[in-house]
């Protein structure tokens, strides 16, 4: 289990459950705030060579886009929902994801400009989708 917190993202705590069984990826969410919150959830299958300036060189990412409510919610999306990009657009190039090869995975959350607040994220690997219910 890897729990990351930060006072410098937004207001929402999350936990997102990760299956690689199957053709699904779960998670559920709770946003402790009133608002609906926009998030990005990017899943690498390569990853790029680092550049002189110790950044990474732009690569491939697969993102899945979505809104948290204010209320606890589970949500489900197919492997084939993560749309690949490329320089920060969409890549028709890219192929669909292979998920038995993901390498990295990263969550962007909205900063609703100056609103921010405490942030959790709870990631768990789970080894059937039984282990969800």
């Amino acid at each position: 289990m890897l729990i990351i917190e930060t006072t410098r993202i937004c207001l929402a705590t999350y936990s997102i459950y990760i299956s690689y069984v199957g053709s699904r990826f779960i998670h559920r969410s709770r946003n402790n705030t009133k608002r609906r919150l926009q998030n990005i959830l990017n899943l690498k299958i390569t990853i790029p060579p680092t550049r002189p300036d110790s950044r990474l060189e732009s690569g491939v990412e697969y993102e899945y886009q979505f809104t948290v409510p204010a209320q606890e919610t589970t949500f489900y999306a197919a492997w084939k929902e993560f749309v690949p990009y490329s320089h920060g657009r969409p890549s028709s190039q890219a192929g669909k994801l292979d998920a038995s090869g993901i390498k990295a995975f990263s969550l962007m959350c909205a900063s609703l400009f100056g609103k921010q607040d405490y942030f959790s994220v709870e990631f768990v690997v789970k080894n059937n989708k039984h282990d969800f219910e």
